[in-house]
């Protein structure tokens, strides 16, 4: 009778053993829940569709300072228009150490002939101006002459005589001197009216007349100045 009653309910399909989806429902074995419709597809672009980035390079004004735009540095020029040398009319505004080459401005508004003139200095080396450079300084010009003399950096003078008489301090043009200069010399003579006080320092450089000096003395001079033609 059991066995009956067993085999009857087994039939019937009353009683389920597992079969169905981990997550089925007792009522048939399969899952009857609603599908997971999900949110819809994503219909924003595939890139982002924000505005492209302008900045990317920089789009502001080229720099205009990569080069130093402001006006020369007028401080270092050696092309000075310093005033009249005295008693003279011609300055000394150049010596070049290496080379020897002297340069001679005229700030006059004539030019200068300078057939009598004459270089001397320290131990009495001299010579015409005129057979070491051009005859004639321009006016508010510059010309270059090379006596042919050796120039020490730790000592050394010039003086541009107007003629050849060299006791007369009177004579004198123009006058600088550097360092320690030994004896004979004419630093005696430009004592005269061409120069005052003690000669300039040793020169670690070249020897430049300032802007605006008279050259009387020491503090009309640069040591250590690079030369530069002012010739054109």
């Amino acid at each position: 009778m059991k066995n009956t009653l067993l085999s009857l309910i087994l039939a019937l399909g009353l009683f389920t053993v597992g079969c169905g989806d981990d997550d089925a429902t007792t009522d048939g074995g399969t899952d009857s829940g609603t599908t997971d419709t999900g949110t819809e597809e994503d219909t924003g672009t595939g890139e982002d569709a924000g505005e492209e980035d302008a900045g990317g390079e920089d789009a502001g004004e080229e720099d205009a300072g990569g080069e130093d735009a402001g006006e020369e540095d007028a401080g270092g020029s050696s092309c000075a228009t310093p005033g009249y040398a005295n008693p003279g009319e011609l300055v000394i505004t150049q010596v070049d150490i290496s080379s020897g080459d002297i340069e001679l401005y005229n700030p006059s508004t004539t030019d200068v002939t300078i057939g009598d003139h004459q270089w001397c200095g320290m131990g009495r080396q001299y010579g015409g101006v005129a057979s070491t450079g051009p005859t004639t300084v321009p006016a508010m010009g510059w010309a270059t002459y090379n006596p042919g003399w050796t120039f020490a950096a730790d000592g050394g003078e010039i003086a541009l005589y107007a003629n050849g008489s060299f006791g007369e301090g009177a004579n004198i043009v123009d006058y600088v001197c550097w360092g320690t200069i030994p004896s004979p010399n004419r630093f005696s003579e430009a004592g005269a009216g061409a120069w005052s006080g003690d000669c300039a320092a040793a020169a670690t450089g070249d020897v430049i007349r300032l802007d605006a000096t008279n050259g009387l003395d020491a503090t009309g001079y640069a040591v250590d100045g690079e030369y530069a033609s002012c010739v054109e």
